[in-house]
């Protein structure tokens, strides 16, 4: 069979299919994606029997829930120890998690779990989609299933209370319907790209990429005969896309002063942190689970297998005869591979000048890269898979085995990960966090006592207490230093001796490197304010020597 000739004009057209070719997807295909979104959602259900993990992060989406599910508005806990408009974080995420809560009368912690699980199986489904309805090479629509289902660094992700499972699916969905709109150009497919696109920003910011992307491809994409003006098409688009974001940038701008929370300044990334994002991307090439000492150079070689998967997927694409047309669909389709590695390269570029302008704690890490793996790794196995198509059979043999066998150890890394934390739990909801003796003194504070502390979004999961945070030495954020630290910590001082406040210090958090550390605020307070040492951590302050508690541990989250 002739190879799909590519669309002279270029841009977001169909690719065609032979004649009499079905269109339906192929009965196989539709089982390995079922079973895989099963296991998918079966892992995260297994590797959270305590609930979804909570990070920092997630803390700000479960207490904003339960303040929206009460009544209160989309507001979140500041570092003052009170609630204030949240900012920080887009509302969808949060939203989803209240109107749950409000129907099933769950708390949002209880309610994170089963929606992870549900999200992860739905992001099997839109990978697999995408690649089908675009043309895809049949062994990169199972791959993608298999990815998004057995990935570790997906795997943990969709684990946790976070967003970023949700803004995957938005993203999957929203490229699927510009791809759709490149071959059909119906309104139909830009309004549901375009409210994709919106949702997707509405969860996280970096979905701004979206649509910055998806408004360029439908700005360029070559008009065809008697089609309506392109600017109908891009101002249509734009007014589903962007718009329901600028109302929320707007809300916050009239509400908290700020649009999100952030100031604009220069803090260019570091090497440290483009090697955090190679080390990232190792990990995942990697069959075995690397240790920090390897993780290194095996980061300095990740730039050199880049560049070969790049050369893979050209010569591919260049490539005059293929071996099977049903087999290198993906890479004849002239708007697929482009749309994908464009939104690829939109992405990345977002969040390096966020990094750089915006939010100076922006790490690169899989939280942050994961839609890379996602919508690379198929196209990169499956031009792997096509190159070799009509090499010599121990080739073939060789090349194919070693991608088969690099998913395979992507599952069984991440099985043996979903046992591990089973019984450990993950990030505030791990046992240590569990069993916390600190957290049961807190717990059984007075009520008048006010709680500074290194860890305030625990305090406030395992207790229902709200906290401030202990005074910032730098900004995390702008890596500003704080002026005003001096008399901060002089009023943090005086308070505690006074009897208001109670510092409650946790040695497990080393991730806060902007605070002032235990000696130091032992050094501080000197012998002036009452001390107790509490096993995980120490409290001083308001109510520490009136506590009697005759066992610690065993909370739940919330307890209040």
């Amino acid at each position: 069979m002739d190879r799909v000739p590519a669309d002279p004009q270029g841009g977001l057209t169909p690719a065609p299919t032979s004649t009499g070719a079905s269109t339906r997807t192929p009965r196989g295909q539709r089982l390995i994606t079922l079973m895989c979104a099963f296991v998918a959602g079966g892992l995260v259900w297994f590797a959270t029997p305590h609930g979804a993990a909570l990070l920092p992060d997630s803390v700000q989406y479960i207490a904003a829930a339960r303040r929206l599910a009460s009544g209160f508005g989309l507001e979140a806990p500041n570092a003052r120890g009170d609630w204030s408009a949240l900012t920080r974080f887009p509302p969808l995420y949060p939203g989803l998690l209240a109107g749950a809560a409000s129907v099933t009368g769950l708390d949002p912690v209880d309610i994170a779990r089963p929606l992870q699980a549900l999200i992860s199986m739905l992001n099997v489904w839109l990978a697999a989609r995408l690649f089908r309805r675009t043309e895809v090479a049949r062994f990169a629509a199972p791959v993608a299933a298999l990815l998004t289902s057995v990935a570790p660094s997906v795997l943990r992700i969709n684990t946790q209370a976070l967003s970023e499972g949700l803004f995957l699916s938005l993203m999957l969905l929203a490229i699927d319907q510009l791809l759709s709109w490149g071959a059909a150009r119906s309104r139909r497919t830009i309004l549901l790209c375009g409210a994709a696109s919106a949702a997707a920003a509405l969860t996280r910011y970096a979905g701004a990429s979206i649509i910055a992307f998806a408004a360029v491809m439908i700005a360029v994409a070559p008009r065809r005969a008697n089609e309506p003006r392109r600017a109908n098409d891009l101002a249509l688009y734009l007014s589903a896309s962007a718009s329901p974001l600028f109302c929320w940038l707007l809300r916050n701008a009239l509400v908290a002063g700020d649009a999100v929370a952030r100031s604009f300044a220069v803090h260019s990334p570091r090497r440290q942190d483009f090697q955090h994002g190679l080390s990232t991307v190792a990990g995942w090439l990697s069959p075995w689970e690397l240790p920090a000492v390897v993780l290194q150079p095996a980061a300095q070689a990740t730039p050199l297998i880049l560049l070969l998967a790049g050369l893979l997927i050209v010569r591919a694409r260049s490539r005059k005869r293929l071996a099977s047309p049903q087999e290198s669909r993906i890479l004849q389709a002239p708007q697929t591979v482009p749309t994908l590695l464009g939104f690829a390269a939109a992405y990345l570029a977002f969040i390096v000048v966020a990094r750089t302008f915006v939010d100076a704690a922006v790490p690169f890490d899989e939280r942050l890269l994961l839609p890379l793996l996602v919508l690379l790794g198929p196209v990169a196995a499956a031009s792997a898979w096509t190159t070799v198509a009509r090499r010599s059979a121990a080739v073939r043999v060789l090349t194919r085995s070693t991608i088969i066998a690099w998913v395979a150890s992507l599952g069984a890394r991440s099985a043996t990960w979903a046992n591990e934390v089973r019984g450990t739990g993950q990030a505030l909801e791990a046992a240590r966090w569990r069993d916390s003796a600190a957290l049961a003194f807190v717990k059984a504070l007075p009520d008048e006592c006010r709680i500074v502390s290194n860890a305030p979004d625990a305090v406030y999961v395992w207790t229902g207490r709200p906290a401030a945070l202990l005074p910032a030495r730098t900004d995390p954020i702008t890596e500003g230093v704080n002026a005003g630290i001096a008399s901060e910590l002089d009023a943090l001082q005086q308070g505690v001796v006074a009897g208001h406040l109670t510092i409650a210090h946790f040695d497990a958090v080393t991730w806060r490197w902007y605070l002032p550390s235990g000696p130091q605020l032992r050094a501080i307070l000197g012998d002036a304010a009452p001390t107790r040492e509490v096993g995980d951590g120490w409290l001083a302050g308001c109510g520490v020597e009136t506590i009697e508690l005759g066992g610690a541990g065993g909370l739940s989250p919330g307890d209040s």
